[in-house]
């Protein structure tokens, strides 16, 4: 027994109303509300660890493309020196092809600062499992219920319908003088001819009567027999 059940079962002798059934839901609804919360903010905070995980890897990414930039920038300054100073000797003693074979070197030595490729890396994602409802276990109780329900039903139909002919049955028939054995042979033997010659005429056959009643339409359970069924179409007949 969980918390909830045993705060809201009702003590001895008190009376039971619909206002105990509004608590354990509200306490249920509450209990629900704060699981919601609770995995919420846990993947709240798988998102953020996740996102400042990369940032701080990008980061460091960033650091080195700086790192090398700076180092780059350090070198051209220092080559561009060198390059000058070794120009203006070649100027001053007028040797043009110098010149410009130290022109093309100044060139070739530029290139690229890094080069970025992607790899992958493993990463655990938060994943959210699905928990089987409570509410398959209650539709089967109640699909239970209804199939007990109809057998009782079936069943005081059976005893209702037994009363009155067994009743009538057992009466002495004065003015015919059968006895009450006859007499009882007699009835079933006319209830049932009259019965199906109704069933006949009215074009209903025995097979309708494995999916509905003819008179009231109503649709037999599965599980109803075919006696009962055809007890419940005489049932009609005998009310008229």
């Amino acid at each position: 027994m969980n918390f909830f059940s045993s705060f809201y079962t009702p003590s001895v002798g008190s009376r039971v109303t619909t206002s105990n059934i509004y608590d354990i839901f509200r306490s249920h609804w509450s209990s629900l509300y704060n699981q919601r919360q609770k995995a919420e903010q846990a993947i709240d905070e798988w998102k953020l660890a996740l996102i400042n995980e990369i940032n701080e890897y990008a980061q460091r990414q960033k650091g080195l493309v700086q790192k090398t930039y700076c180092d780059q920038q350090t070198y051209f300054d220092t080559q561009r020196e060198e390059f000058i100073e070794t120009f203006l000797i070649y100027e001053r003693k007028g040797d043009t092809e110098e010149m410009n074979r130290l022109l093309e070197k100044c060139k070739n030595i530029a290139g690229e600062l890094v080069k970025l490729s992607f790899q992958s890396k493993d990463t655990q994602f938060i994943v959210v499992t699905l928990l089987e409802s409570n509410s398959s276990t209650y539709n089967e109780d109640r699909k239970q219920s209804e199939i007990e329900n109809d057998n009782n039903r079936n069943l005081s139909i059976q005893r209702t319908e037994g009363g009155p002919l067994d009743t009538r049955d057992s009466t002495y028939n004065s003015e015919s003088g059968s006895t009450p054995v006859a007499s009882n042979r007699i009835n079933q033997t006319t209830t049932h001819t009259t019965d199906s010659n109704m069933l006949h005429v009215s074009g209903v056959s025995d097979d309708n009567l494995n999916d509905q009643c003819p008179v009231c339409f109503m649709i037999f359970p599965s599980h109803m027999l075919s006696i009962n069924r055809s007890i419940h179409v005489e049932k009609h007949y005998e009310n008229d």
